[in-house]
């Protein structure tokens, strides 16, 4: 998948509530931005068929095409070792937030994927998780290759991110976290652990990003679509 490998880095809807959401121009030439803030507390836990864990999601894009998803974000406790699911079409980065490691096996190769290591692999691959050192809780990216690219970092500093055109999803893992558009003279959005920010761009802009406690964490999906969205006339 494009973006980021291993290790380091129209709008619909999910189930969870919106703390806050606002669209705004920020002026006459520049980017029309959408904020949705989504709490921890939102998500509902889905139990896998495997009975192996359970998957929190966060955020998607439907999909025009079918019953699915252009890209989904999600956070998943893995309680036991066991084959991942298969996405057909799909990309994959998975980063894992808690846990000390977990291993993963794929064809004839194990692979151990340390704390903050972001992963890129196929949704097709037969793949197998191994916790050598119990339960583990991951974050997860996935973008149908049809629809766009994706990518994910980790950042712990305080820092301006510049993004552009297309959606990022920014999940406090641990810690909190403010943020705040540099163009924009607002309240900034204040993020507690398990808080996400999910923020849509029609062209490219700057965001300040402070960490507010020691030890805080933030996981950074970035998605850009292929077709950009065509901009409303002022």
């Amino acid at each position: 998948m494009p973006g980021i490998a291993r290790p380091s880095t129209a709008r619909a809807h999910n189930n969870s509530t919106c703390l806050s959401s606002r669209t705004k121009r920020m002026h006459n030439a520049s980017p029309i931005v959408t904020f949705e803030k989504i709490s921890a507390a939102s998500r509902q836990p889905v139990l896998w068929k495997n009975r192996g864990g359970v998957t929190r999601e966060i955020a998607r894009q439907a999909s025009t095409r079918d019953d699915t998803f252009d890209w989904r974000v999600s956070v998943a406790d893995v309680d036991q070792p066991g084959p991942f699911s298969t996405f057909e079409h799909v990309d994959r980065i998975l980063v894992v937030i808690r846990g000390d490691q977990m291993v993963i096996r794929r064809d004839d190769t194990a692979l151990r994927l340390a704390c903050w290591e972001p992963y890129a692999f196929p949704g097709e691959a037969p793949i197998t998780a191994h916790l050598p050192s119990g339960p583990t809780r991951d974050f997860n990216l996935m973008v149908r290759r049809a629809h766009g690219r994706g990518s994910v970092h980790v950042h712990r500093d305080a820092e301006s991110l510049a993004m552009t055109d297309g959606t990022a999803v920014l999940y406090c893992a641990t810690g909190a976290f403010s943020i705040r558009a540099l163009d924009d003279d607002g309240a900034p959005v204040e993020l507690e652990e398990g808080d996400a920010l999910r923020i849509d761009l029609d062209a490219d802009m700057a965001f300040d990003v402070q960490p507010t406690r020691a030890d805080s964490v933030l996981i950074d999906a970035r998605i850009v679509p292929f077709v950009r969205a065509t901009r409303p006339s002022a």
